[in-house]
C-alpha cells in the first residue's frame, strides 16, 4: 500500500500477469515490465490505437457505445481506466468494450481496483488489464508509457483503488530507458500532468479549481515525453503547455465519448457536441492524435 493521507494500492508496483499470447489479432511478448505487441500475419501499417475512458464516476456507458466503437477503424481499444465504481458496471463496461470485436487494454485509473478489474475481465478473452506494466511497446512505432492510478495529491477511489508516488515514477522512469526502443514516447496515465515551471497561466478543473498531478509532469519531462493522454480531471477547464520537452501535445478524456483537446494556443477546449472518439495514430516514429468526428 502506498503510504500518506491517502492509502491506495501500489499498482504499478504489482507484479504484471502472463499475458496470453495472442490476444484477437494480436500478439504479445513480456520483457520485465515492458508488453511488445504486434500484428498477427505481420501487417506493417500504422497502428491505430482507440482511446476512451469512463463511464465513472457514477455512471454507465451510454446506450450504442458498442456500435460506435465498432464503426471506428482501429487495431485495439486502450481504456484509461474509470470503468465502472462497482463490480456490475466494470463489468459491463468491458463486455461492451470488447463487443466491438478488438483487443482491449485497460490501464487501471484512480477509481479503479486491480483485484475487481481483474476479476470482471477474467472469463473476457479479448480483455487484457495492464496493471504493472510500465511500457507498451507497440512493434514498429514508439513506446507508449504507462503510469496508473491516483497521484498523492488526489484520494483514490477506495483503499484498494491504484495509486502512484514519485517512487513509481522512478521505476517507470528506468524501466522506460533501458526496455523502450527509438522514437519520443507518449505517456498514458489517468491524472493529467500540472503545468510545468515557466508555462502559461491555465486551469483544468472542476469550477475552476487546480487539477493536475506533478508525479506525471515529472515523467513527461523527464522521459522528454512528445506528449500525454489522460482521464482526469473529469472537469475540464483551461490548461497552459504542460512540458519543456517541446512536443508538448496534450489530451483530457473526461468521459466516455466526449474529449478536450489542447490547442495551439496551450489551452484546453470542451468537447464539441454529441459523441466524440480519439485515435492515436503511428506515423513514422511518431504518435498523433486524430479525433474520429472530423
Amino acid at each position: 500500500a502506498l503510504p500518506g493521507p491517502h492509502p491506495a494500492v501500489r499498482c504499478a508496483g504489482l507484479q504484471p500477469a502472463a499475458p496470453p499470447t495472442d490476444l484477437g489479432d494480436l500478439r504479445l511478448q513480456a520483457e520485465d515490465r515492458a508488453l511488445r505487441v504486434e500484428r498477427n500475419r505481420g501487417r506493417k501499417a500504422p497502428w491505430r490505437i482507440l482511446l476512451v475512458a469512463g463511464p465513472a464516476p457514477g455512471r454507465r456507458l451510454p446506450a450504442g457505445a458498442t456500435e460506435v466503437l465498432r464503426a471506428i477503424h482501429a487495431d485495439l481499444v486502450l481504456s484509461l481506466g474509470d470503468v465502472g465504481d462497482d463490480p456490475a458496471t466494470a463489468r459491463a463496461t468491458l463486455r461492451a468494450l470488447a463487443a466491438a470485436g478488438r483487443p482491449v487494454l485497460v490501464l487501471p485509473g484512480g477509481r479503479d481496483e486491480p483485484q475487481a478489474l481483474a476479476e470482471a475481465s477474467a472469463d473476457l478473452d479479448h480483455v487484457l488489464p495492464l496493471t504493472g506494466w510500465h511500457v507498451l511497446q507497440p512493434a514498429g512505432a514508439p513506446p507508449l508509457i504507462l503510469l496508473p492510478g491516483a497521484p498523492p495529491s488526489v484520494p483514490a477511489r477506495s483503499n484498494h483503488a491504484c495509486g502512484h508516488d514519485a517512487l513509481d515514477v522512478e521505476a517507470i522512469v528506468t524501466s522506460a530507458r533501458r526496455l523502450a526502443t527509438s522514437g519520443r514516447p507518449w505517456v498514458l496515465t489517468w491524472a493529467a500532468p500540472l503545468l510545468s515551471a515557466g508555462a502559461s497561466t491555465g486551469r483544468l478543473g472542476v469550477l475552476g479549481a487546480e487539477g493536475g498531478a506533478d508525479t506525471t509532469r515529472r515523467l513527461v519531462d523527464q522521459l522528454g515525453a512528445c506528449g500525454w493522454v489522460a482521464a482526469w480531471p473529469h472537469g475540464v477547464g483551461r490548461r497552459a503547455d504542460t512540458s519543456t520537452s517541446g512536443c508538448g501535445g496534450g489530451l483530457v478524456l473526461p468521459a466516455w465519448g466526449r474529449s478536450a483537446r489542447r490547442t495551439p494556443d496551450g489551452t484546453l477546449r470542451p468537447p464539441p457536441p454529441g459523441p466524440s472518439a480519439w485515435l492515436l495514430a503511428s506515423s513514422g516514429e511518431a504518435w498523433r492524435l486524430r479525433a474520429t468526428n472530423k
